[in-house]
C-alpha cells in the first residue's frame, strides 16, 4: 500500500522535480480573465454576424460548386482599394469623349460598306469584326445559328390593258424593278449587287385588278370597307411609311388580297423635292426616283426571330414549327417612284374610293429560294472585377444590310461599335477594369427580323435574366444632324446625364448632344435588336441615332444609294456625327460597367406607369400622340412641321411616328361594320384597382431611392475629398466589404426590377412571345412603341374578358415589382 500513488493533484511545482527551476520560471495554470473569456465568446458571434451580413445580400441560388467565380466574388470588392476610386471616373470620361475619331470611324465605314453582307451571306466581315476586336484585347468568339430565310431569284411587274379583241391583256408597262448605277456611286455598280426583293416573302405568280390603299394601315384598309370596296382578289399598292412593311401585307393577306407592291414617294420628304428646286442624288440632296426599300415584310409586332423556332434557339437540331404565323402566304415585292407612276396614273385618281377596279390587272411574279442557313453573331467580352455577381452591359448592333452599301443602316454603327471598342481598350491600357462584364455584339441577320440577336437571347435566356443590367442599342448611328433616343424609363436618367458631357465636334465648341437635343425620350417599339432583350426577357434597353432633320438630304433607307458616297457627300460630312454616337455610346457603357450603384432610376419608372394609366384613363387625347386615322388622312408629309393638339409629332429615324394613340373602343373589332348591336358600355372597362396599385409602387420606390441615397452619403466617408476618410487596409476590409454587399443587395434588385413586369403567357391573342405587360410594339405599327398593350388591344378589341385578364395581370406585376424594392434589408430598417 505504501507504493500507491496518492490522489492528489500534483502541486505546480512537481513540474520541476528537480528543484532546479526558481519559482518565478515554474509555469503555472490560471483561470482565464473575464475580459479574455467575453472576447472568446464576442469575437466569433462578430464574426458569424458579419458572415451573416454578407451573406444575407447573395441569395443562395448564386451559390454553386459549378461556378466557383459567384461566390469566390461575394468576398470581394471591386477593386483593393475601393471605396476610394483607383482611377477617377472623370478621367474615364475624357477618354470617353478624346478617343473616338471621325478619321478612323470613317474607314471602318468604308470597309463595311464596300460590299454585299445581306443576312447570312456575310461571314467575311464576320470574321473582320472578331479579328479587330481580339486585337483590341476582348475574349471574341463567333456564335451560329442556323435560320430559315429566303433569298431572291426573280420578279416581274406588269400592268395589263384588255386587249382590242376583248380575249386577253397587252402589257401596257413592265417595272424595272432595278437601280441604275451611278458614276458617282462607287458601290451603285458592283457586279454582285443585291435585287431588289422583300425578305420574307412569298413567291407567286399572281394577276388581279389594282387597288391603290394609302399607306396599306389598317384604318386604310378599314376605309376601303367602309365604301364596299372588294378587297379579295386584288393586287394592292401602297406606300412606304408610318407603320412596320409587313404589317401592310399581313393585312392585305387576312382581307384576301393577291399581292403586295410597295413604293416611296417623294411626297412624304418634306421639302427636300425636286419640285422645291433641290437636284436629285448624287447631284443633290433629293430622293433619287429610282431608289427602291427593300426590306422585311416579317409580322414583326407579332414575334421576330427565325420564324420555325418560336422562343426557342434556331440551332441546326432544333425543331421546326409553320412559319406562316409570322410570315406572309402571298407575294410583295418593292418599286421605286419612278415604276410607280405608271401604275398611279392607270389609278386615274380614283384611289381608295375607285368602285370599277376590272379596267387594269396587275401581274406580279416573285420567285424567292427559301433555306436553311447559318448566322453568324460575333460576341466580344470584357471581363470585370466582379461580373459573376455584378451582372453584364451588353451593346450591341446588327452588321448586314440588304444591300451592298449600308452606310447608313446599320454600318454607321458598325463603325462606332469599333470605335467604342477602342476607347474601352485604352482605358484599360491606363488599368481600369470595369466592375462587371461588358459584351459587345456584331449581330446578324437583324434586317430580315432581328434573327441573330433574337436567337442569341433565346439561347442565353437564363444568364441573362440572372445577369443583364441593361442593353444599349445602335442601330443606324446617323444619317442626318437631330438626335433622337427611345428607352426602358430605367435609363432617362442616365441618357439625359451623358447625352449633357458628349460634344459634337471640337469640345472647345461647346456643342452637345445634350444642347442640341429637345430631350424627348419615346417608348421602345420594334425593328431594331434592342426587342428581345426588352420585351421578351425584360432587360432595360435604349436605341439611338442621328436622324435627318427637315433641312437634311433624303435619306434612301435600304437602297442601293444608302452608300458610302452618299454617306460622304449628304448624310455626315467629316463623319464627326460618327464621333459623337460612339462617344455617347462608350459614355453610356461606362456609367453602366463602372459606376458602384446602378444608374438605374426605379423611381422615374414609377412615375411614368402613373402618368400611363392617367393618360389611358383620361378622356383627353395625348398631345403630340396620332392615331392610325389621323396619320392617314395627314400623310406622312406634314409631320416634319405639324403640330397636333400643340405640341410637335416626334418621328423614329425613318420618318414614322414614335408613337400611335389606341382607337376607339371596338375600332378593331372583327366584323364590326355589321355588327355594333353586341359592344359592351364602355363604363365596364373599369381601370381600378390599378391607380392605386401603381401608387403604391411610387411610394416603394421613392423609399427605396431615399435608403439608397443613403449607402451612397456612407460611401462618401471614404472618400479622399473627405480629410478625416480611414485609409483602406486589410484593418476595415469588413466594414468596407458590409457596405459593398449592400450596395450590390440594391443592385440586385435595380437590375431585375423590370423583370417583374414579365408575363408567363404573353400578349395572348398571336402575341404570346412579347412577354412585358408595360411595353411592346404596336401589333398594327410595328415601329411604334405602345405602353399597356393587354389593356390598349383588349379595349381596340371591345374584348371584357382580355381586359380584366391584362388588368389582373398588370395588378400582379406591379405588386411584384414592389415587393422587389422591398425585399431589400437597408442597415437603416
Amino acid at each position: 500500500m505504501a507504493d500507491r500513488q496518492p490522489l492528489l493533484k500534483r502541486a505546480p511545482w512537481a513540474e520541476d522535480p528537480n528543484g532546479l527551476l526558481p519559482p518565478s520560471r515554474i509555469r503555472r495554470r490560471r483561470r482565464p480573465s473575464t475580459f479574455l473569456r467575453f472576447i472568446s465568446i464576442a469575437l466569433p458571434i462578430t464574426l458569424l454576424y458579419c458572415a451573416y451580413k454578407i451573406l444575407s445580400a447573395v441569395p443562395l441560388s448564386e451559390f454553386s460548386l459549378a461556378c466557383p467565380r459567384t461566390w469566390l466574388e461575394t468576398f470581394r470588392l471591386p477593386h483593393p482599394n475601393w471605396p476610394l476610386e483607383d482611377i477617377p471616373l472623370e478621367e474615364l470620361e475624357k477618354i470617353a469623349i478624346t478617343y473616338p475619331k471621325a478619321d478612323r470611324a470613317k474607314e471602318w465605314s468604308r470597309y463595311y460598306t464596300s460590299g454585299p453582307h445581306l443576312g447570312g451571306k456575310n461571314y467575311s466581315q464576320a470574321l473582320w469584326t472578331k479579328e479587330r476586336l481580339e486585337e483590341l484585347g476582348f475574349e471574341t468568339r463567333i456564335e451560329e445559328y442556323a435560320i430559315y430565310v429566303n433569298y431572291p431569284l426573280g420578279h416581274r411587274l406588269a400592268l395589263l390593258k384588255t386587249s382590242k379583241h376583248g380575249d386577253g391583256f397587252d402589257v401596257e408597262y413592265e417595272a424595272k424593278l432595278e437601280e441604275p448605277v451611278l458614276e458617282k456611286d462607287t458601290t451603285s455598280g458592283l457586279k454582285d449587287r443585291i435585287p431588289t426583293f422583300h425578305g420574307y416573302s412569298a413567291s407567286g405568280n399572281v394577276t388581279g385588278p389594282l387597288l391603290f390603299a394609302n399607306y396599306g394601315t389598317y384604318s386604310d384598309y378599314d376605309t376601303l370597307l367602309a365604301h364596299n370596296i372588294t378587297i379579295a382578289g386584288t393586287v394592292v399598292l401602297v406606300k412606304y411609311g408610318g407603320i412596320f412593311r409587313g404589317l401592310k401585307v399581313k393585312r392585305a393577306q387576312e382581307l384576301g388580297a393577291a399581292g403586295v407592291i410597295m413604293y416611296s414617294d417623294p411626297g412624304d420628304d418634306s421639302r427636300i423635292t425636286p419640285q422645291e428646286g433641290y437636284e436629285e442624288y448624287p447631284e443633290g440632296p433629293a430622293r433619287h426616283r429610282d431608289s427602291v426599300q427593300r426590306g422585311s415584310t416579317m409580322f414583326l409586332s407579332y414575334g421576330p426571330g427565325d420564324p420555325t423556332t418560336p422562343g426557342y434557339p434556331s440551332l441546326p437540331e432544333s425543331p421546326r414549327q409553320d412559319p406562316y404565323k409570322l410570315i406572309p402566304k402571298i407575294p410583295s415585292i418593292p418599286i421605286s417612284y419612278a415604276d410607280a407612276l405608271p401604275l398611279l396614273l392607270a389609278l386615274n385618281s380614283h384611289g381608295p374610293l375607285a368602285k370599277d377596279l376590272g379596267w387594269d390587272q396587275v401581274n406580279l411574279y416573285n420567285e424567292q429560294n427559301y433555306t436553311i442557313t447559318p448566322m453568324w453573331n460575333v460576341i466580344a467580352t470584357l471581363p470585370g472585377t466582379l461580373g459573376g455577381t455584378e451582372g453584364i452591359v451588353v451593346a450591341g448592333n446588327h452588321r448586314d444590310a440588304w444591300i451592298a452599301g449600308g452606310a447608313g443602316d446599320p454600318n454607321s454603327g458598325s463603325a462606332a461599335l469599333i470605335e467604342v471598342a477602342g476607347a474601352l481598350a485604352e482605358m484599360r491600357k491606363k488599368g481600369w477594369t470595369p466592375i462587371r462584364d461588358i459584351v459587345l455584339a456584331s449581330w446578324d441577320g437583324e434586317e430580315y427580323g432581328l434573327l441573330g440577336s433574337t436567337e442569341w437571347v433565346e439561347d442565353h435566356a437564363k444568364y441573362l435574366t440572372e445577369n443583364a443590367v441593361a442593353y444599349i442599342n445602335l442601330d443606324v448611328g446617323t444619317v442626318g444632324t437631330q438626335f433622337l433616343m427611345s428607352a426602358n424609363p430605367l435609363l432617362f436618367g442616365l441618357a439625359h446625364e451623358s447625352a449633357n458631357k458628349v460634344p459634337i465636334g471640337d469640345p472647345r465648341e461647346g456643342k452637345t448632344i445634350g444642347n442640341t437635343w429637345n430631350g424627348d425620350i419615346s417608348t421602345l417599339g420594334s425593328g431594331s435588336d434592342y426587342t428581345a432583350f426588352q420585351d421578351f426577357l425584360g432587360i432595360p434597353s435604349t436605341d439611338m441615332a442621328f436622324k435627318n432633320d427637315v433641312q437634311d438630304a433624303v435619306w434612301m433607307y435600304h437602297s442601293n444609294y444608302d452608300s458610302f458616297s452618299w454617306m460622304e457627300m449628304f448624310g455626315d460630312r467629316g463623319f464627326v456625327r460618327h464621333e459623337a454616337i460612339a462617344r455617347m455610346w462608350t459614355m453610356m457603357l461606362l456609367h453602366l460597367a463602372s459606376r458602384d450603384v446602378l444608374p438605374l432610376n426605379v423611381t422615374e419608372y414609377a412615375v411614368q406607369l402613373e402618368k400611363y394609366i392617367g393618360d389611358f384613363q383620361g378622356s383627353e387625347k395625348v398631345k403630340g400622340v396620332l392615331s392610325l386615322e389621323e396619320f392617314s388622312a395627314g400623310g406622312a408629309s406634314q409631320l416634319q412641321n405639324m403640330a397636333v393638339h400643340g405640341n410637335k409629332v416626334n418621328l423614329d429615324v425613318y420618318g414614322n411616328p414614335t408613337a400611335f394613340r389606341y382607337g376607339e373602343m371596338g375600332s378593331m373589332r372583327q366584323g364590326r361594320h355589321h355588327d355594333h348591336s353586341s359592344l359592351p358600355k364602355e363604363e365596364h372597362f373599369c381601370i381600378k384597382p390599378l391607380p392605386k396599385v401603381f401608387s403604391s409602387l411610387t411610394k416603394a420606390a421613392l423609399d427605396f431611392s431615399r435608403k439608397l441615397d443613403s449607402l451612397v452619403s456612407a460611401k462618401r466617408v471614404w472618400t479622399s475629398s473627405n480629410p478625416d476618410a480611414p485609409i483602406p487596409s486589410i484593418w476595415n476590409y469588413i466594414p468596407r466589404l458590409l457596405l459593398w454587399r449592400q450596395i450590390s443587395a440594391a443592385n440586385k434588385a435595380l437590375r431585375t426590377f423590370d423583370r417583374a413586369f414579365l408575363s408567363e403567357q404573353g400578349l395572348l391573342k398571336e402575341r404570346e412571345w412579347y412577354k412585358h405587360v408595360v411595353f411592346a410594339p404596336g401589333r398594327w405599327t410595328g415601329y411604334a412603341g405602345v405602353v399597356l398593350p393587354g389593356l390598349g388591344e383588349a379595349w381596340e378589341d371591345a374584348d371584357l374578358e382580355r381586359w380584366r385578364r391584362a388588368k389582373e395581370a398588370l395588378k400582379k406585376c406591379g405588386e411584384a415589382a414592389r415587393e422587389v424594392l422591398r425585399g431589400v434589408k437597408f442597415w437603416c430598417e
